[in-house]
């Protein structure tokens, strides 16, 4: 069994930072041994009884509220030991929810549909008003939600049922008495594996020319690629986790970026040509949601996807040191323009590597 908890990563549910209500957190199981012994039938909830709606934060994100009075919905005797299950179309991660939830466990048994999560209660919760909450999540692999389809099934189970509802299990089976045949040749995929030790995200095209913060024309003129291959990273005001801009700190280095074997979406892409690509940091992406995208220029993109069309390909990013045909010589300094001696700025040129401090 999988249980949420708040710790920071990125690939499981602790990579998202809480925002408003209460933070998934784990807690002691129910003791069954304190439950009243009563029908242990699960009761099918109606559709209105937990409903979604657009959470507006990000594509993939989204709302769920519960509200119902229990007889209405033909659910008798409900205590705080009782819970719910919640069958959901795609792999979910819960980012916050409110009050009476105590926690939310993915249920990961042999037979269990593969994305059941099981509600628990506070004990001593009130529910003379019915079940009301609200809970806020987001898809894993960054389907997009806008409709209430999300939500395939509702349960309500009391808590003398330990294994829930029913609906949608099987038995486990016994093996074939045959062996598979495996294909001959499985499919080979030349990108390779996704990097290393870094966040799976969107790669996506916006420019083909740099607009802002560098001294373009000396860029232009030194014969650096970065000219032409250049990147925004994902900038965030309110999630430093998020935020791989750091305040124009990264503006500057480069990146490795790869396009990755399987996508959520779009299978097949960049494997006609796509190669790992160097790219310069020169901008931000406001509107790049998940710490893994990256928001590319109109050669880079082309070099990474084998000249596909713009669009949205999962892919994984890594910092790397300047190759000399992006960066070389000796770092300086150069001066902004409109500096004068009541506004003055800086900026490093020429850094191979991140620069942590100016003296």
């Amino acid at each position: 069994m999988h249980r949420i908890n708040g710790s920071p990563t990125v690939t499981d549910p602790s990579a998202v930072t809480c925002v408003g209500g209460q933070p998934p957190n784990t807690g002691p199981a129910p003791t069954s041994g304190t439950c009243p012994s009563k029908d242990p039938t699960c009761t099918s909830l109606p559709k209105n009884a937990i409903t979604y709606s657009n959470s507006w934060t990000c594509r993939n994100c989204f709302r769920i509220r519960a509200n119902y009075k229990f007889k209405s919905v033909g659910v008798t005797n409900w205590e705080d030991k009782d819970f719910i299950d919640i069958d959901f179309k795609y792999k979910v991660l819960w980012l916050s929810y409110g009050h009476p939830i105590e926690r939310v466990e993915q249920q990961t048994g042999t037979g269990m549909p593969k994305n059941r999560w099981r509600l628990y209660f506070k004990s001593g919760a009130n529910f003379v008003s019915g079940m009301m909450w609200d809970a806020n999540l987001q898809t894993v692999n960054r389907e997009w939600i806008n409709s209430g389809n999300i939500i395939m099934r509702t349960f309500s189970c009391p808590c003398s049922n330990a294994g829930g509802s029913t609906w949608g299990t099987s038995a486990p089976t016994n093996p074939p008495t045959k062996p598979v045949t495996q294909p001959t040749h499985a499919p080979t995929c030349s990108l390779g594996s996704d990097i290393s030790g870094t966040y799976r995200g969107l790669i996506t095209w916006y420019q083909a020319k740099p607009t802002r913060h560098f001294n373009w024309n000396d860029l232009k003129n030194s014969g650096s690629i970065g000219w032409t291959h250049f990147a925004a990273l994902p900038k965030s005001r309110y999630n430093a986790a998020i935020d791989r801009y750091e305040g124009s700190a990264n503006c500057g280095r480069c990146v490795r970026v790869r396009c990755s074997c399987d996508q959520v979406q779009f299978t097949g892409a960049c494997q006609n040509g796509g190669t790992e690509t160097i790219l310069m940091v020169v901008d931000s992406c406001p509107t790049c949601p998940h710490v893994g995208d990256i928001n590319t220029s109109t050669a880079g993109w082309n070099d990474i996807t084998g000249n596909e069309r713009p669009s949205r390909f999962d892919g994984t990013w890594e910092y790397v040191e300047c190759p000399a045909s992006y960066a070389s010589g000796t770092t300086h300094l150069r001066v902004k323009p409109a500096s004068s001696k009541f506004w003055f700025a800086f900026q490093p040129v020429g850094n191979r590597n991140k620069i942590t401090d100016m003296l």
